[in-house]
């Protein structure tokens, strides 16, 4: 089984796509994430929403999304 591939913006930040142009032209219409992970629900408690802060503050820009919202809130439980 093949490894997944690394997110397109993890490549950039990483300078991936400066040493590979190649490999980032079979991504140029890949989809991007448009949808933040926004702030914490409400039914989240104080403890709960501070470790929601710290994981969406932790993770790269534009990894995580509002598809994200469910795992994020397990793990800040």
């Amino acid at each position: 089984m093949p490894r997944p591939r690394k997110p397109t913006n993890i490549l950039k930040l990483t300078g991936a796509d400066k040493r590979h142009p190649e490999r980032m032209r079979e991504r140029e219409n890949e989809p991007e994430n448009k949808n933040p992970l926004g702030d914490a629900p409400a039914d989240l408690n104080k403890t709960e929403a501070k470790y929601w802060e710290q994981i969406k503050r932790e993770s790269i820009d534009g990894v995580l999304g509002q598809a994200d919202r469910i795992a994020v809130s397990i793990a800040a439980k």
